[in-house]
């Protein structure tokens, strides 16, 4: 942890409050490798310090928030991590492929099943996600087209709003985040879960508000750090559980879809010199 930071918060606590104290202790006695890929919930859980505290403690050192002050402590672990200009290449091939089986060893049949068959009877489906997690979303409603499923994909937070409130109890809404904290995400999962829709939530933080809050969680990818935020090894992790569901739904439902499917590639095959 960068020197000025460590100052800073030895600075606040003589008039620091009791649960202030906590965290403080626990910041400074926590490697802060692991303090950056932890979610706002889970550094609560673990200091035994409501998120309030720790909200409060981060704008005292004058940030604008949680992820800001991760961001900063990120910054300085990155000054001392980066990778080997002569290696770079291969450092990204190993993160994909690392990511790649941690995903495996998370997933859960029974939950994936379980959103297969949600998402196979949803009347309206619809695939949201905020900032770079609106890419698997869009994958998703790629793909699904080719077997004859039409979904909302909506970029706009507002649009995403709109659609949410619309939604009924046969209806459907996959949600994509990585850290499960995004305030857009939060707000349209208010929305739809008024409604009585089902939510599959695709993050990587079990304890996320988002997680807490969805009839179906799916773990994809390791934490991120603030730095990482967007990173395409992100994205791969996200992308399988995609893949998975797809696969789901055609092994479940093949007669009903293949039909689609071989219809939609002739349609296209001839966009090919």
């Amino acid at each position: 942890m960068k020197d000025k930071l460590v100052n800073e918060m030895l600075g606040l606590k003589d008039s620091a409050t009791k649960s202030q104290k906590k965290l403080i202790d626990f910041l400074m006695e926590t490697s802060v490798k692991d303090l950056i890929y932890m979610s706002i919930t889970e550094l609560s859980e673990m200091a035994d310090v409501g998120e309030a505290t720790i909200l409060r403690f981060c704008r005292a050192l004058g940030y604008r928030g949680y992820q800001d002050f991760k961001l900063a402590l990120a910054q300085g672990v990155g000054e001392q991590s980066r990778p080997n200009e002569d290696n770079y290449a291969f450092a990204i091939a190993d993160s994909m492929i690392e990511t790649l089986n941690y995903c495996k060893t998370k997933i859960d049949l029974p939950k994936v099943e379980e959103a297969v068959e949600t998402i196979a009877n949803s009347r309206v489906l619809s695939l949201f996600g905020s900032g770079n997690s609106i890419v698997p979303a869009q994958e998703m409603h790629a793909r699904l087209l080719k077997f004859g499923i039409v979904s909302n994909v909506e970029i706009s937070s507002h649009q995403q709003n709109v659609v949410a409130s619309n939604l009924t109890e046969n209806d459907c809404l996959v949600l994509f985040s990585v850290s499960g904290c995004s305030k857009d995400c939060i707000e349209v999962q208010e929305l739809a879960k008024e409604r009585g829709a089902k939510i599959v939530v695709v993050t990587s933080y079990d304890r996320s508000p988002l997680a807490k809050n969805a009839d179906i969680v799916l773990l994809s990818v390791k934490s991120e750090s603030p730095v990482d935020g967007g990173s395409l090894v992100t994205k791969i992790g996200q992308l399988y559980i995609v893949d998975v569901l797809c696969a789901g739904l055609m092994r479940k439902n093949g007669d009903r879809y293949r039909d689609n499917v071989d219809r939609a590639n002739k349609s296209v095959i001839k966009k090919l010199i």
